[in-house]
């Protein structure tokens, strides 16, 4: 195209079939600004290199920027500094009923472990569209959301691995011992609870092109779901009769872990 009529870029057929090779072959920002400009000052060249100077509105000169390249992921940090929850939002995990049908006040140690998984995604922010070699992995420090007094904050969690996409699950498991006191003749319902919530991390990624070798800094938000536990709640009934109103409700803490 540009080589045709003296205009300052050529868009070749990439290598991948992807997309187009953008090629300058004429001094940029010599023209005269017009909506039809291919001088036009969106795209910059700096011995060689190109970039994106300004992006513009203009309908002539709307695309998108994808390397003529596949990458892969060197290394990721999360900043759980800069983290927010999106939202927060009470969850019953599972359900156990236990009973003492003697005449003496008993106890019951409650288990519970359960396994969720959720979708997370990874978003660039980014103009440029980069392509990944297939099935590509990030591994990170994982962030990890805990209860301080009445808020929740961020701290640092578990190494991980997870596939560089969007719309994938994650495992995640919640594990918490109770030790409960069951009245004489009384079925007790425990109800394991917890607070399901939707966090937004910024995270710094380095990756590098098959071809190129070139390392590349890019920036982007991790979405992912975590969940803190809290007390158990307890709800006594007689261990004979069909009553659904509870004669009591107690809330129980974890068992410390060991």
């Amino acid at each position: 195209m540009g080589s045709t009529f003296g205009f300052a870029w050529d868009f070749l057929t990439g290598t991948n079939n992807k997309g187009y090779i953008v090629q300058n072959n004429d001094i940029p920002f010599a023209g005269d600004d017009s909506p039809w400009d291919i001088y036009y000052r969106v795209i910059t060249n700096n011995q060689g290199n190109v970039s994106l100077q300004r992006n513009s509105n203009s309908l002539y000169q709307q695309f998108n920027v994808i390397p003529n390249d596949e990458f892969q992921i060197l290394q990721m940090t999360m900043d759980i500094d800069n983290a927010i929850i999106l939202s927060s939002t009470p969850t019953v995990i599972s359900q156990k009923t236990v009973e003492n049908p003697t005449n003496e006040i008993g106890s019951r140690t409650v288990t519970f472990t359960e396994i969720k998984q959720d979708k997370y995604d990874f978003k660039e922010s980014s103009g440029v569209s980069y392509q990944y070699t297939a099935n590509i992995s990030a591994s990170f420090e994982l962030f990890k959301i805990i209860q301080a007094s009445s808020s929740f904050t961020f701290t640092t969690g578990n190494t991980t691995s997870l596939e560089y996409t969007t719309g994938n699950s994650k495992t995640i498991q919640l594990s918490d011992s109770y030790t409960v006191p069951v009245p004489p003749q009384t079925r007790s319902l425990c109800t394991f609870n917890a607070m399901k919530h939707l966090a937004n991390v910024p995270y710094t990624a380095t990756i590098k092109g098959i071809r190129t070798r070139k390392p590349i800094t890019i920036h982007g938000y991790f979405e992912a779901i975590d969940y803190t536990t809290s007390n158990l709640r307890v709800e006594n009934f007689p261990i004979t009769g069909k009553t659904i109103i509870p004669s009591n409700v107690m809330y129980i803490e974890p068992n410390k872990k060991k």
